[in-house]
């Protein structure tokens, strides 16, 4: 019971590496699919022929060899260690934040276009009646309620880049996954460390759909309430 406990400790702390990775390809993965989402749907023929190959690559090529590619080999060039790249790409930590981050940013900007598609025409319309130019009415009318129908979907995408952050234990990063690995060739018992990784993976998981979840009703009940306010009060009048 003990060593289940110091285990179990381990992984715990090592769970918040995984955390902070997670958090951090989120965060630039966002910033990344944001205007990648844009330009898909943009009428300049170079940035959606531009935002389409870097979906097509990266939603291509699974997010190992991405990886790989980056921390074996473009970080490994001459021309880049003798650059100041070489400051950046030589951490194991930054080679994985970005090629994570430009996979989950690939299939994010996917679901930002999807959302954009979905957006109702008559909202769009209704804004450009109350005279909104176009940067109002993409900040004002679109985005906020892109947000809306995008939330189940990017609530999914979290999941699956949360599992994907495991891939970085191959470069030297003891995360969640990196720390099970290293305690099983101590105590060459794969069982112990890794059920207990699973279980922690799992939690992680539930609480981030949970979160999603009710984030999702809140912004239903902030529309739901909106609408009711548009309508206002209906009265019954008998005729007498």
């Amino acid at each position: 019971m003990d060593d289940f406990i110091h285990v179990l400790q381990r992984l715990i702390d090592a769970a918040g590496i995984t955390l902070v990775l997670l958090f951090a390809c989120a965060a630039f993965g966002l910033v990344v699919a944001i205007p990648m989402g844009l330009a898909r749907l943009s009428k300049n023929r170079y940035l959606y022929l531009s935002s389409t190959a870097f979906t097509f690559v990266f939603r291509g090529t699974p997010g190992l060899v991405q990886l790989y590619f980056l921390y074996y080999g473009v970080a490994r060039l001459d021309v880049v260690r003798e650059s100041f790249l070489w400051s950046i790409l030589q951490s194991p930590w930054w080679c994985a934040i970005i090629a994570i981050s430009l996979n989950t940013g690939a299939y994010t900007t996917e679901i930002v276009r999807g959302a954009l598609m979905s957006v109702p025409a008559e909202s769009v319309d209704a804004g450009r009646a109350l005279g909104l130019d176009g940067r109002k009415l993409l900040f004002l009318v679109r985005l906020p309620l892109a947000v809306r129908i995008a939330l189940p979907a990017y609530g999914n995408e979290l999941v699956l880049l949360m599992k994907a952050t495991s891939i970085v234990s191959t470069i030297t990063i003891l995360d969640l996954m990196g720390e099970a690995k290293f305690i099983y060739t101590q105590t060459f018992d794969p069982f112990v460390p890794m059920f207990t990784a699973a279980g922690i993976y799992l939690v992680i998981g539930i609480g981030i759909s949970r979160v999603l979840r009710l984030s999702e009703l809140r912004f239903f009940k902030e529309r739901t309430a909106a609408k009711t306010k548009d309508i206002g009060p209906i009265s019954l009048e008998t005729g007498h």
